[in-house]
């Protein structure tokens, strides 16, 4: 038997993923959520998340998520 899922996350990484793959994964899901929440209004979501707007859409850029 493997270890347990940790709470929160849907189903376990890969294994061979790294520290920084599973960071930038959940990242993204944690991301798309917040904007879903908020009608894909980024300043809105950054609100809730505490971050700072330009500082938001600039992870948003290196996640890929940003709106073309």
């Amino acid at each position: 038997a493997g270890p347990a899922p940790l709470p929160g996350l849907s189903t376990p990484g890969p294994a061979g993923r790294s520290l920084r793959e599973a960071t930038e994964a959940f990242q993204r899901q944690w991301l798309q959520a917040l904007l879903a929440r908020h009608g894909g209004v980024a300043a809105a979501a950054a609100r809730e998340a505490g971050v700072d707007r330009s500082n938001f859409h600039r992870l948003l850029r290196r996640l890929g998520l940003a709106p073309v």
